[in-house]
């Protein structure tokens, strides 16, 4: 069987889009599955997250076509200049004011103008590998229209590959042609996959689909990596307690309410000497915060790292982990990706949720610690201590909550998708 998969982010961009294609692509050619993977050109990527060294993690028979877009000097300008303002708004014309327009003006988003250049490419790519089934995974929504364009030139199946909720979801500003454009990729869809039942339980009720079209293939984390790099006599070797937050701290994902409960808790044991590590971008917004609060000396940022090295920093340097996940930003719906790794990790960790989002809902049906309201700070500051008056306990219940999780590893989830391809495939001859 060979499947084009389309992407619009792609190693060696190594932000946290990839990570789920990126497993897919690296583990289903085990399962007997060809690949061949339609992606955008990494000049249109933001530089902040270049890991090239992924792309060496694949079979050597996986072909990569990298396609451009209209405008494409302009976009890359756009997206260089907004890196350099890191969410400052200093005019009209600024480049986040002019994404926040060309996201409420385009359908379905602003990476329609990487549609109206690859079409072609992507239709020639396709014939030319003679491709059984086309796989497209999404945000961008874009590439949803991208592979329906290219399905119905070459008349093969299409399965969605839903990394977030469309429509339904709040985070996504949508209009009524958006949502039209939604339910005709859906409905031309031979299967979807999501990557949570709350998520599956939105889409067969918006979209009127039965339990047989659409299927739960969870985020997980990387088991073979794990096994190279988690080295057990890390965990009790520093004098000091460090947590460490991975990953984009959006500017709509404040840790304010974490900061007030990390007041109380030095409070509460002022002896103890304490690290917060934030690995990843975060806008000057919360920077500001952490002065203002007089946490300086506490919190430290650092620049986006490669995958492996986040994973060491999971792994091997961190006491406890941080996770904070809003409903504004899709947490209805949406678990994070980086749930799994720090599931996959053992290194115990503190969530965060809104309203008891998706994220609650799962840790509940995992038996894991309860995540705590997101502005609960008297809540959150009473389970850090907690957490550091029985730390060995703590850690001996996320490692046996470790094993208990190991059909998350995306090793699993790659032969999965493997045998739901297959039997699309053949549904559909």
């Amino acid at each position: 069987m060979k499947v084009l998969v389309i992407s619009y982010y792609f190693p060696p961009y190594g932000g946290g889009p990839t990570t789920r294609i990126h497993n897919f692509v690296k583990h289903l050619p085990c399962h007997g599955v060809n690949l061949a993977v339609v992606a955008a050109d990494p000049e249109l990527y933001e530089r902040t997250y270049a890991d090239p060294g992924l792309l060496h993690e694949y079979d050597r028979e996986v072909k990569i076509y990298r396609t451009g877009a209209l405008f494409g000097a302009f976009l890359r300008k756009q997206r260089d200049l907004s890196v350099a303002l890191g969410g400052q708004h200093l005019s009209v014309w600024s480049p986040n004011r002019w994404k926040k327009l060309a996201k409420s003006l385009l359908v379905p988003d602003e990476y329609v103008f990487w549609v109206a250049k690859s079409v072609g490419a992507a239709t020639r790519a396709a014939r030319a590998e003679g491709v059984d089934l086309i796989l497209v995974t999404a945000p961008p929504f874009s590439a949803f229209l991208l592979a329906s364009l290219v399905a119905r030139r070459i008349r093969k199946p299409l399965v969605l590959d839903y990394r977030d909720l469309w429509t339904p979801n709040v985070f996504y500003s949508v209009g009524h042609a958006t949502r039209n454009l939604e339910r005709r990729i859906v409905n031309q869809a031979s299967h979807l996959i999501v990557t949570n039942e709350p998520a599956r339980e939105t889409m067969m009720r918006n979209f009127r689909l039965h339990a047989n079209q659409i299927s739960v293939i969870p985020n997980g984390f990387e088991g073979d990596m794990l096994e190279q790099i988690i080295d057990p006599r890390s965990s009790t070797t520093s004098e000091t307690f460090r947590m460490n937050y991975i990953g984009s701290l959006t500017a709509g994902r404040t840790p304010q309410y974490f900061l007030a409960a990390i007041h109380r808790l030095l409070a509460a044991r002022p002896r103890l000497n304490l690290s917060i590590g934030v690995v990843g971008f975060t806008p000057a917004v919360h920077k500001e915060l952490v002065d203002r609060m007089g946490l300086g000396r506490v919190v430290q940022f650092a620049a986006p790292v490669p995958r492996r090295r986040a994973l060491e920093i999971m792994c091997n340097e961190s006491d406890l982990l941080v996770l904070l996940q809003r409903g504004s930003e899709g947490g209805d719906f949406a678990i994070p990706g980086k749930l799994y790794e720090y599931l996959g990790s053992s290194t115990p960790f503190i969530a965060m949720d809104e309203r008891g989002g998706a994220t609650a809902r799962f840790l509940a049906q995992i038996g894991a610690p309860e995540a705590i309201e997101y502005e609960d700070v008297d809540g959150i500051s009473n389970r850090l201590i907690n957490i550091i008056d029985d730390y060995q306990g703590v850690r001996d219940e996320f490692s046996a909550l470790r094993r208990k999780v190991s059909g998350y590893d995306r090793r699993h989830q790659a032969a999965e998708l493997a045998h739901l391809l297959a039997a699309t495939t053949s549904r559909t001859k």
